[in-house]
């Protein structure tokens, strides 16, 4: 039974330095490495997410702009009927195009 815990004791004292390594080697790489990359990473989702909202707003604004014109057609088109001409069919009075 001695004999055992002495080499347990031998074995831990001969992983400290491996230990010590790993901590060392984790604060490094966390200071240098996954600090700048998750603000790199975060920066960019914020960006992202900023140009989601944009496309949103302008695909928005698109079709408001798509119903507009399509409101401005039909009351042309309804003007027309109204009398009696075509989209495009020359005026009665002057022969020109409207």
């Amino acid at each position: 039974m001695g004999q055992t815990l002495s080499q347990l004791a031998q074995l831990f004292i001969q992983t400290i330095p491996t230990v010590i390594f790993v901590f060392v080697l984790y604060v490094i790489l966390r200071r240098f490495f996954f600090g700048p990359l998750t603000a790199v990473l975060k920066k960019r989702e914020e960006e992202t997410q900023g140009a989601v909202a944009r496309a949103h707003e302008q695909a928005a604004a698109a079709e408001e702009k798509a119903r507009q014109y399509e409101a401005a057609f039909r009351l042309r088109g309804r003007k027309h009927i109204a009398t009696g001409r075509r989209l495009g069919a020359p005026s009665l009075k002057t022969g020109k195009q409207p």
